[in-house]
């Protein structure tokens, strides 16, 4: 299916860095345990590459859970989260994983944004595989101003990234079970393409008068997967008991979870 791309009434359409993750010559041979009920191996399909990215996103939230985990609250394309992909990508878990998605030439090559929200999916759905997180059914819509949206991306690493997330959860806030819809589909399916046309009337309104940004379904769907697990997860462990809480819980600018949400 050829690239849907969204037109939204000044950012660049810019994939962001790319990676190119590839193994060692002594990499490691599958000690991740496959799981046959897996959602995203049974999806996984050489004809479509985000089925690729999605498998190997779910075997490393498998075997290194903390650094992603940890990748994930830090702000895109800052120098915590280049350091964590690389400690990522030197550890035997990266090689077990390329494995695992069934890549023979032992590498990918990705962006970054790519990266965040495949992580983001898959943790998001292992989470709440049979439907909706229950922290996302009470959501109110918060805009931010102009001053907070101006501030946010002067402090950014990356001014197009910011504004991608600021995007992001203001179209979850505002539409929450198209948000989770789209995350259920399968990848390059008509289902996918109209989950993506429930969501677009919530577009709009999350741009600021003359603001545009243009999107294809892949770099959409990592940017509300990213949103859509960081506002259910910041809500989750807000609410729950001071032990189970994710004991480095910075969000992806270093600063508290509540202000990013």
């Amino acid at each position: 299916m050829p690239d849907v791309m969204i037109r939204l009434a000044i950012l660049p359409a810019i994939l962001g860095a790319a990676l190119l993750l590839a193994a060692g010559p002594a990499a490691a041979q599958g000690r991740f345990q496959v799981d046959p009920q897996s959602r995203f191996l049974h999806q996984l399909d050489h004809d479509h590459p985000r089925t690729v990215l999605l498998a190997f996103a779910e075997c490393l939230v498998e075997e290194e859970p903390e650094d992603v985990l940890e990748l994930l609250e830090w702000e895109s394309l800052s120098e915590p989260a280049a350091e964590l992909i690389a400690d990522l990508v030197d550890s035997g878990s990266y090689s077990d994983c390329l494995t695992y998605s069934r890549q023979p030439a032992r590498q990918m090559t990705m962006s970054e944004r790519a990266f965040r929200g495949a992580l983001s999916e898959v943790l998001y759905y292992r989470a709440h595989p049979s439907g909706i997180s229950p922290a996302l059914t009470s959501l109110e819509p918060a805009d931010i101003s102009q001053q907070d949206f101006v501030d946010r991306i002067a402090g950014a690493a990356s001014s197009t990234e910011e504004s991608l997330v600021l995007f992001g959860h203001c179209v979850v806030r505002h539409a929450p079970e198209p948000a989770d819809n789209l995350l259920r589909t399968d990848i390059d399916s008509e289902a996918e393409a109209q989950a993506v046309e429930q969501l677009a009337p919530h577009f709009g309104g999350c741009l600021w008068e003359g603001q545009s940004i243009q999107l294809n379904i892949e770099n959409l769907r990592a940017i509300i997967a990213q949103s859509t697990y960081l506002i259910a997860n910041d809500i989750e462990q807000r609410r729950a008991p001071p032990s189970e809480r994710f004991s480095d819980s910075r969000n992806s600018n270093g600063r508290p979870p509540e202000s990013r949400s």
